[in-house]
């Protein structure tokens, strides 16, 4: 029998975990934050004070959380999951970390018999309350197919990538595209903008020529508003970034675009705009040419 565990609410976990709910029973959750855990008391879910309590209780266990250093605490630091596991129990962590960190975890994990996988998910929050993420499965396919139906009340595409790390490795190859695709359309409209051209009128044309993409499409709002709601947080883009270049350093692998696009959200960040969506980083194309 499965006793699922969830951690971390923040603005993709939370989503997660409501669609998780519509289908199976969920046992323990655990929030660092407890306030956003009180909805989910309220339902009747036990709140637990440390993650080792959800451990203690939950052989299926997923963690959603902001960066390597909070992942690798609520795994194996003090009050982690480890202190008080289950043998054989699952944890599938679906936070975007380093691969560096993401195998250390794995190895912790190993040791005391259980099993780690990684399953980053690609897509932003309204994918989430929609249920229609993208799932990035690395590890063991005995786990996968043990998992595979929970990740299906919230995910519409499933990928298992093989072994472990590849989900990850996946999702820095997306958010390093993803970011590069973004930077480059924002560069595009300040060039637009600055010759005199209508920016609604130049977005229009871009999304039905052969230089269109999806990332034009879930933006053009933003974009065209400069109405930069956090979907995607600009700050968040450039850790999985950096995450990348780190990987790419690592194995002795060139991104120089990717250097120079993390320079430009940084850029907008240090202007003030890392906590509001990614897209915002057309504030640092629109600083750079004298505008404000």
């Amino acid at each position: 029998m499965s006793d699922i565990g969830f951690i971390g609410l923040g603005k993709m976990g939370r989503p997660i975990l409501y669609n998780i709910l519509k289908k199976y029973r969920v046992s323990g959750i655990y929030n660092r934050t407890k306030q956003k855990a009180e909805e989910f008391g309220a339902l009747g879910i036990k709140v637990f004070e440390y993650p080792f309590q959800v451990s203690s209780n939950c052989n299926i266990i997923f963690v959603i959380v902001t960066d390597s250093q909070a992942s690798q605490e609520i795994i194996a630091g003090k009050n982690g999951l480890l202190s008080h596991i289950i043998p054989g129990t699952i944890i599938i962590d679906m936070s975007t970390i380093s691969l560096k960190a993401s195998i250390e975890n794995r190895t912790k994990v190993m040791e005391k018999s259980c099993t780690y996988v990684d399953c980053p998910v690609i897509g932003s929050v309204p994918f989430a309350q929609k249920g229609e993420l993208t799932a990035l499965f690395g590890g063991e396919k005995k786990a996968f197919e043990t998992v595979k139906p929970f990740l299906e009340t919230f995910s519409k595409n499933i990928f298992y990538m093989g072994d472990g790390g590849n989900g990850l490795k996946m999702k820095l190859i997306h958010n390093l595209l993803l970011g590069e695709n973004l930077a480059a359309l924002s560069e595009a409209l300040v060039f637009g903008d600055r010759l005199g051209m209508n920016r609604e009128q130049v977005m229009d044309i871009l999304s039905v020529s052969s230089a269109g993409s999806t990332v034009l499409g879930i933006k053009r709002e933003p974009l065209l508003k400069e109405d930069f709601i956090p979907s995607f947080l600009l700050n968040h883009e450039i850790k999985d970034i950096n995450y990348a270049l780190e990987l790419a350093k690592d194995t002795r692998i060139s991104l120089p675009l990717g250097g120079l696009t993390s320079q430009m959200y940084a850029s907008a960040s240090s202007i003030g705009y890392g906590n509001l969506d990614m897209s915002a980083v057309i504030k640092a194309f629109r600083r750079i040419n004298g505008e404000k």
